[in-house]
């Protein structure tokens, strides 16, 4: 993204690091009069705040509305989010895996929570969060979390609820989600985990694996 040419006022923008409720105002109306309508304005707005470490108070909610909106309502099929929109916001949010600012990981989790259906490589990828905090305090959300870093908090397993949730009524979790979950018990201190972890984690039941289908197995078996 560092190679990228942003068209005027972005470039001016950007190449002070700040933006103002007056530069606002420009980019809403110089690049952005009728909202993100592609990919290429997508990656101008991570290119600005990727580039400006002081905004005005306006830009967070302009940056997560206008990108959650264009993802849900902007991108085909519309009205979704499929595995290669899920896979394209993953790769803006995190090149290696942990998404870096918190107003990144405010995107994700707007994402998760108004999309009528989570691919389960996203869902996966914001479980993980959970576990580079503990882990290691790396991420975005590392610096969101309340609680003992080693322990698994209440907000941690409010947010995996979220994920796990997000889109089905079952309560069901893959069997990848669940394998994320018990990742992040392997390495949380259990003297420090929030009172209700251990029966969070034995009430999110991994979802059965699909069997073959019977005209598969007679195939097979001859």
């Amino acid at each position: 993204m560092s190679e990228l040419r942003l068209p005027f006022p972005a470039n001016v923008i950007a190449g002070k690091g700040k933006i103002t409720t007056r530069d606002l105002a420009l980019i809403k109306a110089d690049l952005f009069p009728e909202g993100v309508k592609d990919a290429d304005g997508a990656v101008l707005l991570f290119a600005l705040n990727g580039a400006c470490r002081e905004t005005c108070p306006e830009w967070a909610g302009f940056f997560v509305e206008s990108l959650t909106d264009f993802i849900l309502n902007g991108c085909h099929p519309e009205g979704t989010l499929d595995e290669a929109n899920a896979l394209w916001l993953e790769r803006m949010l995190a090149a290696d895996g942990i998404i870096a600012t918190p107003l990144e990981f405010e995107l994700l989790h707007a994402v998760v929570k108004r999309a009528p259906a989570v691919p389960d490589s996203l869902k996966v990828f914001a479980l993980s969060q959970i576990r580079h905090a503990i882990h290691a305090g790396n991420g975005a959300y590392a610096k969101l979390r309340t609680g003992p870093q080693k322990g698994v908090s209440d907000l941690d397993m409010a947010f995996a609820r979220l994920v796990i949730e997000a889109g089905r009524s079952d309560g069901l979790a893959s069997p990848a989600q669940h394998r994320v979950l018990l990742s992040i018990d392997a390495i949380a201190h259990p003297g420090l985990n929030a009172h209700g972890w251990v029966r969070f984690l034995f009430m999110v039941r991994p979802e059965p694996a699909a069997r073959p289908s019977r005209r598969r197995a007679t195939m097979v078996a001859a």
